[in-house]
């Protein structure tokens, strides 16, 4: 059995960051997963779909029973969702966290209980059946230091699929962090950064001989519609002897929602 004391807000900031990494296909149940690797330091909480990847990191506070050197815990995505249903946690003010979890990881079990009140005197708690461990998931941990252990290398041009590029936003608004790219040699991944708290990996989107071409004629297109960047801005004042009196204000309206819609 393995048990370790974790910050509540710790917890939820990692699985809700690394939850939109896991694969949305029922058909892939290897993948439709989010992993929990408990050290006695840490738990490193993972997903994975194959194009994309989240790695998040929970400080243990306490353990009460020994770590084995690989205690794991899969969690699905319904657990995940009522995980975060359940334990609610205010922001942490410091260092310390001020609401707590026992994590109770047994042989068929695993439980979660609030522990944040006076000893002996426990808040909600959670027992749910343990999925079973699958063998066939990616060690994301050393998949991710695969894609930071290169040098910083130049990158012309990198495509993504928009669903995947933007599941890494969610990391960014948990963890309030912009979010790093970086291309590094040895891989065609990017590595991905988010806080202190939070790393990632995103695969390309293969582009074949004949989207290459389509794109460059796109380009062409797109050049040809374009202001010249070499004259000044449109919306540049110039003097001029020879313009002809204003007529009067030009008004123009952008169709679109505002910021606060």
């Amino acid at each position: 059995m393995t048990t370790v004391v974790v910050g509540t807000h710790d917890l939820r900031a990692a699985l809700t960051a690394v939850r939109p990494h896991l694969d949305k296909d029922p058909d892939f149940e290897t993948f439709r997963r989010v992993r929990l690797e408990i050290d006695p330091h840490n738990v490193y909480v993972a997903a994975t779909d194959r194009v994309s990847a989240g790695l998040a990191l929970v400080s243990v506070w306490k353990t009460e029973d020994s770590t084995g050197d690989n205690a794991i815990l899969d969690l699905t995505p319904e657990q995940v969702d009522k995980v975060l249903q359940i334990f609610k946690a205010p922001k942490d003010k410091g260092d310390d966290p001020t609401a707590i979890l026992r994590l109770e990881v047994g042989d068929n079990y695993f439980t979660l209980t609030d522990v944040s009140g006076l000893p002996g005197i426990n808040g909600q708690s959670l027992t749910q059946q343990r999925t079973a461990t699958d063998d066939a998931f990616p060690d994301v941990p050393h998949l991710i230091a695969r894609t930071r252990h290169g040098e910083l290398k130049w990158l012309e041009q990198f495509a993504a699929a928009g669903d995947r590029l933007s599941a890494f936003r969610i990391a960014s608004v948990v963890y309030k962090q912009p979010v790093v790219f970086e291309a590094r040699t040895g891989t065609s991944a990017l590595s991905i950064t988010v806080g202190e708290s939070f790393l990632g990996a995103l695969m390309p989107v293969a582009i074949d001989e004949d989207r290459a071409v389509e794109m460059k004629q796109w380009a062409v297109a797109w050049d040809a519609r374009l202001p010249d960047p070499t004259l000044p801005a449109r919306n540049t004042k110039t003097e001029t002897t020879d313009a002809p009196p204003a007529a009067g204000p030009i008004v123009v309206t952008l169709r679109g929602k505002r910021d606060d819609q």
